[in-house]
């Protein structure tokens, strides 16, 4: 008879409870990459998701030795070899009470890593009785978990089912039911687009019935893709004009019986359009109605995840615009006489803050990692008219707080090395919040994690790329002056002489 054991993770409240949580936050070398694109699929999951279990079928094992690389940075018990990129993720969008649980079920000898939402790193061996691994997040945080399976033996492949749930059933009962879903992964034109890529223009969850209707967002076509070339084969429609091989951007949709999800992009100029979906097929489109706009629609759309790449027509060209994700029966006509963007009440931006603005309010620095003067910092003032809370609260991870202005406060250009975590803070008299856009296009929100009535925000593993700041007034029309401050420190607003 299987004994059932439980390892309970504590995967904590904010992102800047993660060093007390973790006393090693830092970032496992030598192979596992949390930003590469799954093998296997991933998923979006809400309160009560059905159905419970989801099952994932995958194939264990992998180059990467768990136990030398994370021995020290991994909570548990760090055994196996696992891929480079993550077998599975899963973006958790449910509550905080109970618990998240993932386990595998095979006929071999499998481990477990897991990178939670707040960076921190999670390992099991063992522990769902047998040979199979079991980690369970109680009061489990919003956001992305990345999950690798590995093979206790090198060189071993195992296949067995993945098991992501909410119920308190012992992983051998709930193994017996088998079944679930098995993802279907879009397949790969050579040489040219990655779906895993982070988006250019960022990253938006939205769930049916969304508002406002159209949700738009400015940016660019164009890239050096040929898409005649390499999705001729495999996209239905129109494969036309060149696109960047990163997706421009990424809708996480939730479904709920709207009768459409439609994209389609306004600009003064020749565009196309091409969408990877959450069923693995490719769609393009080239010239929707007889004008230049593109449209694609998706009729009884299903929930995951929509990557999506604006192309020009004309290799070389960049075409200005705005890219339209609606429910409503709405094409580029309706949008014709007033341009791309400029409809009343809807946003040209993303989410109301501008991450592709050309210029920000105070600045931009480039910084690598162990750079000097440590802490980078900078005066400015807080404060705007966008309510983060209704545009970024079912977005951001962490407390989406206050009012900020449209264009970032500052931007940072940074280039990764060892560093343990890059931390943002706000010091100023006042109470203030901060947003910001990562990398990784997600985003990031705080307020009152530095202390009194200062925000913090510590990102652990911190990528390279381009880093957008706002700094936020808790109250509408409060404008704050203080000093924003950039370290790999171990910092906080008390330590800043303003």
């Amino acid at each position: 008879m299987k004994r059932y054991f439980r390892l309970l993770v504590v995967a904590g409240l904010a992102i800047t409870l993660l060093v007390a949580a973790h006393r090693s936050p830092v970032a496992a070398q030598g192979g596992l990459d949390p930003v590469a694109q799954p093998s296997f699929g991933m998923t979006i999951l809400r309160d009560a998701f059905a159905p419970d279990p989801h099952v994932v079928r995958l194939m264990s094992g992998g180059i990467v030795d768990v136990r030398g690389t994370m021995a020290g940075t991994c909570a548990g018990d760090p055994q196996g070899f696992a891929a480079v990129a993550p077998d599975y993720r899963v973006k958790y969008a449910g509550v905080s009470e109970g618990f998240l649980r993932f386990f595998f079920a095979a006929d071999g000898d499998t481990t477990l890593v897991i990178q939670s939402p707040n960076r921190g790193w999670f390992c099991n061996d063992d522990a769902a009785g047998g040979q199979n691994p079991i980690l369970t997040f109680e009061q489990p945080l919003r956001g992305w978990y990345n999950v690798w399976v590995g093979s206790y033996n090198r060189e071993e492949a195992i296949v067995g089912e993945l098991f992501v749930t909410r119920q308190d059933v012992p992983p051998d009962q709930l193994a017996q039911q088998g079944g679930g879903v098995e993802t279907q992964n879009p397949p790969l034109p050579a040489g040219s687009l990655d779906p895993g890529a982070v988006p250019g223009y960022g990253i938006v969850d939205l769930a049916a019935g969304f508002l406002p209707d159209p949700f738009t967002v400015q940016m660019a076509s164009g890239g050096s893709v040929d898409v005649r070339t390499t999705l001729a084969a495999l996209c239905q429609g129109q494969a036309a004009g060149f696109v960047a091989g990163a997706p421009d951007f990424r809708v996480l949709y939730t479904a709920g019986g709207a009768a459409r999800l439609r994209f389609f992009f306004v600009g003064q100029g020749d565009t196309t359009l091409v969408v990877s979906g959450p069923d693995g097929r490719w769609t393009c489109n080239d010239d929707f109605g007889g004008g230049q706009d593109p449209l694609l629609d998706y009729g009884t759309p299903a929930g995951g995840i929509y990557n999506v790449w604006v192309g020009s027509y004309n290799q070389g060209e960049t075409v200005n615009g705005a890219l339209y994700v609606t429910e409503l029966d709405q094409t580029p006509a309706n949008y014709a006489d007033g341009g791309a963007g400029n409809a009343p009440g809807v946003p040209v931006v993303i989410s109301g803050l501008e991450v592709a603005a050309p210029e920000t309010n105070y600045g931009t620095a480039n910084l690598a990692a162990g750079f000097l003067p440590d802490p980078h910092q900078v005066r400015l003032t807080s404060g705007g008219s966008v309510d983060v809370a209704a545009n970024l609260g079912t977005v951001c991870q962490g407390d989406a707080r206050g009012y900020a202005a449209s264009a970032p406060d500052y931007r940072v250009n940074y280039t990764a090395g060892s560093a343990a975590w890059l931390r943002f803070f706000f010091s100023g008299e006042g109470d203030t919040t901060i947003i910001v856009h990562g990398p990784d296009g997600r985003w990031y929100c705080d307020d009152d994690s530095g202390g009194g009535q200062n925000p913090m925000l510590t990102l652990t593993v911190p990528l390279s790329g381009q880093y957008d700041v706002w700094a936020g007034s808790f109250a509408p029309g409060d404008f704050v002056n203080g000093v924003l401050v950039v370290t790999e420190q171990n910092l906080s607003p008390a330590d800043i002489i303003r």
